[in-house]
């Protein structure tokens, strides 16, 4: 039987274009080839084009390798949109230090600050004045007001720089420790005014942080208790009890750039480990998420100290990375981490048994930091969720015995969805221009019978209203605020 051949398929037509980026005070960023961020928006920008882009080693031209005119020109116009240069400021990149107004005015009392053990810094506590008198209520109607302004504007700030990041974000409150690096030398009690200058420079300096531990697993216990006892759930979503909620689990694994989050789920069926009595099933690891780790200068992050009260509080947003981005910077998925993780013996109280992971697993990823962390999720309003959570921490290495510790957390779980990666070749996420209204304003239909109508209150107002309830169930649980 005789065959034909066509003519030889013609390869498609290139057309490649070089662009040389002018000098940053010219206007333009460099295309710097080591930022994810950039990185994601070519991405973006190749595959609407059907381009392909390559930026020189050192940022200073790019390539464009395209099957037609048009679509040069098209990707030519996007990348000179992602790489101007935006009217932010860089000091913005930086954690914003506010401190919370005592309730009878500033002049009421001094900040002392106290050493807590095994904390790597001294946390700032109110000690009332002898000569203190309360505050007429005007004032203090005014110092609320611009502790308000403030946390407003740094909201406002970290929205205009998080409008241009393509990639998948989370933002979460934490509850726990404030702790200050830095302060006078041999001065350790300060006028209100006094500590907030000390604070404000914090910030950019890198010199405070949050310790996110409350206490010991006994007090998230008392946590989980107090929510289904003492009414801070809505009516409508209170369960029997605090062992009516299923708890989540994930190992956390911290290297140099990234913190890697798998979920620890448990399957049916003989594996690794089985639950002697109880049927037989087997744990195993589910797809992780990997969050960039910023230096403390470049933290996205809304520190508050609260003196008054025995635990302080921060906005913290992280910046996920793709899977394939996490790949290149730690070239290990789950099935090997699987392979080198062995779950032991039967569940604990909180229902995950003991972990171990291979010493030379951790020596040749640089592992830093291990940390095997229970969640139960409750909903705290119509608006927020809580999770209280233990947490199992380890070092370098699993040979000694782990730090135990519970934490809280609140959120929105619309922020999750409102934060997905977004195509900011075209130009910035469409957000509302009020950051805060964009992330903190509920739903005005929604609202349980026992809390504040959600329309009748400012957004700003309401967060911080669930903020200091919070505050109130964390210091009860912890017995007057020590860590037990």
């Amino acid at each position: 039987m005789a065959t034909t051949t066509g003519p030889p398929e013609q390869a498609k037509p290139q057309v490649k274009v070089h662009i040389h980026i002018p000098k940053p005070d010219h206007g333009f960023d460099l295309a710097d080839p080591s930022s994810i961020d950039l990185q994601v928006a070519f991405d973006q920008i190749s595959l609407r084009c059907d381009v392909t882009i390559k930026p020189n080693e050192q940022g200073t031209s790019i390539t464009v390798i395209a099957t037609h005119n048009n679509k040069a020109v098209e990707a030519i116009s996007a990348i000179r949109q992602v790489l101007v240069s935006k009217p932010v400021d860089d000091s913005l990149w930086c954690p914003s230090v506010l401190v919370n107004p005592p309730k009878n005015g500033k002049d009421s009392l001094q900040v002392v600050l106290v050493k807590k053990a095994g904390l790597p810094g001294m946390r700032p506590a109110a000690a009332q004045l002898e000569t203190g008198q309360p505050a007429a209520s005007t004032q203090v109607a005014a110092e609320n007001a611009k502790f308000k302004q403030d946390f407003e504007e740094a909201l406002r700030q970290i929205g205009d720089n998080l409008r241009y990041v393509p990639n998948k974000m989370r933002m979460r409150v934490h509850f726990g420790t404030f702790l200050l690096q830095e302060w006078k030398k041999g001065k350790a009690e300060y006028t209100l005014g006094e500590f907030e200058s000390i604070a404000h420079r914090a910030g950019p300096r890198g010199t405070a942080r949050m310790d996110y531990i409350v206490g010991n697993e006994g007090v998230a216990g008392r946590l989980r208790k107090s929510l289904v006892d003492s009414g801070c759930l809505p009516v409508t979503v209170r369960s029997d009890g605090p062992d009516d909620v299923e708890p989540m689990h994930s190992l956390i694994l911290v290297t140099k750039n990234l913190k890697i989050e798998s979920p620890i789920e448990r399957v049916q069926g003989k594996g690794k480990t089985q639950a002697k009595g109880k049927g037989q099933y087997h744990y195993i690891l589910s797809p992780f998420k990997a969050f960039r780790r910023e230096q403390r200068h470049r933290a996205l992050e809304i520190l508050v100290s609260c003196p008054e009260n025995h635990h302080d509080w921060m906005l913290e947003i992280q910046n996920q990375v793709s899977r394939d981005d996490a790949q290149t910077s730690l070239p290990f998925n789950e099935t090997h981490l699987m392979k080198n993780t062995t779950f032991i013996g039967e569940a604990t109280a909180i229902g995950l048994p003991d972990i171990t992971i291979s010493p030379l697993f951790l020596r040749t990823f640089e592992i830093e930091g291990i940390l095997a962390k229970t969640t139960w999720s409750y909903m705290f309003s119509s608006q927020y969720t809580v999770d209280i959570s233990v947490h199992r921490k380890w070092g370098t290495t699993m040979a000694e015995q782990p730090l135990i510790g519970a934490a809280i957390d609140m959120f929105d779980t619309q922020w999750d969805y409102d934060m997905d990666p977004a195509d900011i070749s075209t130009g910035p996420r469409s957000w509302k221009v009020d950051f805060g209204k964009q992330f903190l304003t509920a739903d005005p239909d929604f609202c349980f019978e026992n809390e504040p109508r959600n329309s009748d209150l400012d957004p700003y107002d309401a967060f911080l209203f669930w903020i200091r309830r919070a505050q109130k169930m964390l210091d009860e649980a912890t017995e007057d605020g020590k860590k037990v």
